[in-house]
This record gives structure tokens, sequence and C-alpha cells, in this order.
């Protein structure tokens, strides 16, 4: 919400200026139907919650919910080349050029492409953090691993960790390019997906989660 209205301060400042008054009130009124709707939502989820009272078109939504879509409550700054800069994209990845290239990944012996998740590097240490409220999701799957055609040759360890306690965890390298997981979130908690590098800023750990779902 704050990101979202920032954008509208220098439209508003410069139609101010500019002595245009109906175009700086739309910047205000922007400003406070974000602000508003904002409080909106906070306010009906905690009900929501407080209460476990879930209106059944709003759970609706939760029956699949693709993590790349979820901001992540931590996650890191910069990630090695060519994240180096963005530490990560949903839906895309970036080759050594850094242009954007499918999202790909070696499994049971074929090379498959994917139209959802995220693709990103790995640093020494690093970890995307969720916190995830306890008898709303069921599942979190995917599949996580070496991008095909840039990270053939990474070396990354990979654990999902639910409050610091590892409940997955997996070498990936050039003889194990990729493992699906397929976890039980039903308590809730904060989860964590975090990755190690022996070799922190190796271009070739170029990775891709491919389909992460939340399911309801």
């Amino acid at each position: 919400m704050v990101s979202a209205n920032r954008f509208l301060i220098l439209p508003l400042i410069f139609a101010l200026r500019a002595e245009r008054t109906d175009a700086a009130g739309q910047h205000w009124k922007a400003a406070c139907r974000n602000t508003v709707g904002f409080l909106r939502d906070v306010l009906h989820t905690a009900l929501a919650l407080g209460s476990g009272n879930f209106d059944p078109g709003a759970v609706e939504s939760l029956r699949r919910v693709r993590l790349e879509s979820v901001r992540p409550a931590r996650r890191p700054r910069h990630l090695s080349p060519p994240y180096r800069f963005t530490p990560f994209i949903a839906d895309t990845a970036l080759d050594a050029h850094r242009n954007p290239i499918p999202l790909a990944l070696q499994w049971q012996g074929e090379r498959r492409e994917f139209s959802h998740g995220l693709g990103f590097g790995a640093h020494a240490r690093f970890a995307f953090e969720y916190e995830l409220p306890p008898g709303v999701f069921s599942r979190l799957t995917g599949l996580l691993g070496l991008h095909a055609d840039c990270g053939k040759k990474g070396n990354v360890r990979f654990q999902w960790l639910r409050d610091e306690r590892p409940q997955w965890e997996i070498t990936l390298s050039e003889d194990h390019p990729s493992e699906p997981f397929d976890l039980d979130v039903s308590q809730g908690g904060w989860w964590a997906l975090v990755g190690e590098a022996p070799i922190p800023l190796s271009p070739e750990n170029n990775l891709a989660l491919a389909d992460p779902l939340l399911l309801r």
C-alpha cells in the first residue's frame, strides 16, 4: 500500500503546482482508496481468522494459490549472477546476459518448461520466508531444481524449514538436477526455503522453483 501510494506523490505535486485541482484530487482519492482498501482487507482477515468463520466465496480463491504470487515475509536482497540486481523473477528466468528465458528443469530424464514459478540464483546462504496461518492450507507442493539450460553444473543445498526445524532437504547438482516436494502445512507457522551454495557467486547456480502451489 505504501509503495503504491509513493508512485502518486510526484503526479500529485505536479498537478498542484500546475493548479490542476481536478487531477490533484484524483491522485489524492486514489491514495485514499489504496489505504482504505488495505485496512478493509486487514480487518476482514483478522475477523475471519479470529472467528474461524470464512465466507465460502472467499475460501474458494484459496483452493490453489501460486506461491510466486505471494510476497515473502522476508527474502534475499540480491543473489548470484545473473540475479545480482533482481533476487528473483516470477514466471521466467534469466540467462547469463540477463535476458528472460522460460523456466526449465531436467525432470525424470526430460527437459520440461513451466509457465509458473520463480527463477533465481544462489548466494552463500539465503532464505525465502513465509508465515502461513494454521488451518488454511493443507499442502505445499512444487518442483525445485537447477535450470536445465543455464544451471547444469550448479551445486546448491536446500531445506524447507518449519519454525526453524527441517522438513525436507536436498542437494542439487549435475547428477541430481531437480527434486519435487510435497509438504504438510496444515499447522501453519514460519516456513522458509533456505539455500546454501558452496561457491557463493557462481553463475551456474541458476535455479527454478516450478509450479509451487499452496493447496487448501
